[in-house]
């Protein structure tokens, strides 16, 4: 939910008049390519080059934005081509297994804020994943629920959509001790079920990292 509405969030700023191009490209959570008229990448965000370059999901090839697999290619080619020239543009998921899908949101380009290089802008493309388990601090879940470090990280972890064999190698314990922290955090919380943690975690305000 939250994923989705940062979306929406930049999606109305994208459309917004006025918007300028450097501002989105400074995003850090959402990724951001620019194209020109003709579909050739004028500009992306860290973020979005982070993306590329994977056996699955989006690659750049000949300065061209494009998915791996051929069925998604057809289609993301439409979608671009259509919002380059200044029509509705659209959206679609980009298979990446065996992570969640990506997102592509493509909208053609309003006003740019004066930029030297505005006259080649002719879409934005924005970058989401929105089926993301979501960020979730360790720090702030110990202090939000009264839990000790060692129980917020293995309750932010679990909630973050980790396993008792995840945890357990990424924090160096045993999986009998993060089974034993899950019951320990269970009874202080007054739960029975791990799901029901997972749940009062991700209900808690204030848990989830900016």
């Amino acid at each position: 939910m939250r994923q989705f509405v940062l979306v929406r969030h930049a999606l109305a700023e994208a459309r917004a008049e006025g918007t300028r191009a450097a501002t989105l490209l400074d995003s850090r959570r959402i990724g951001i390519v620019l194209l020109d008229r003709d579909g050739w990448i004028v500009e992306a965000n860290d973020r979005a080059r982070a993306t590329f370059g994977g056996s699955d999901g989006l690659a750049v090839r000949d300065g061209r934005l494009t998915a791996n697999r051929p069925a998604e290619a057809d289609r993301l080619a439409r979608i671009l081509d259509a919002a380059c020239r200044g029509g509705p543009g659209g959206s679609m998921p980009i298979t990446r297994p065996p992570q969640p899908p990506l997102v592509v949101y493509a909208t053609p380009m309003g006003t740019t804020g004066g930029l030297p290089w505005k006259e080649r802008l002719a879409a934005r493309v924005l970058l989401a994943e929105p089926f993301s388990a979501p960020p979730v601090n360790a720090e702030r879940v110990s202090a939000a629920l009264g839990l000790t470090p060692a129980q917020g990280r293995v309750a932010a972890s679990l909630a973050a959509g980790g396993t008792v064999a995840s945890i357990a190698a990424a924090t160096h314990r045993t999986e009998a001790a993060v089974r034993w922290h899950i019951r320990e955090t269970l009874g202080r919380l007054g739960l029975s079920r791990q799901a029901d943690l997972v749940r009062v975690v991700l209900s808690t305000p204030g848990v989830f990292d900016d």
